[in-house]
């Protein structure tokens, strides 16, 4: 469900990496990304965690390791309690979380001259 929201939201292309890890790479509107999610059922590992790196061509610099609850330090991007009845709105959420840190450089004043 995270492959197909992502390829249809910001035409990101999957690539499973191992270890339960799995890149997706696109663009919200012109700023490109990649998204890190590690999906794991194990215990003590959380369902699935993510991480959105920012490659804003106006920064000078990469924001790495970035999710939404960080930026509130409100957690790490961990989820749990997915559940298959909750499927369809947590990844819509999780769409809508990724594009809001993706435009985080045009909410800040670092990108005006």
């Amino acid at each position: 469900m995270v492959a197909s929201a992502f390829a249809r939201q910001f035409g990101a292309i999957a690539k499973d990496i191992g270890s339960e890890m799995w890149t997706y790479e696109g663009q919200v509107e012109g700023t490109p990304l990649k998204v890190l999610i590690r999906y794991s059922g194990r215990m003590m590992r959380p369902q699935l965690a993510y991480e959105v790196q920012i490659l804003h061509t106006k920064w000078p610099w990469t924001a790495k390791f970035l999710c939404y609850e960080s930026l509130w330090g409100a957690g790490f991007g961990y989820w749990n309690y997915l559940t298959q009845e909750n499927a369809e709105r947590s990844v819509n959420l999780l769409c809508e979380l990724v594009a809001y840190v993706a435009k985080l450089p045009e909410r800040l004043a670092l990108n005006e001259e």
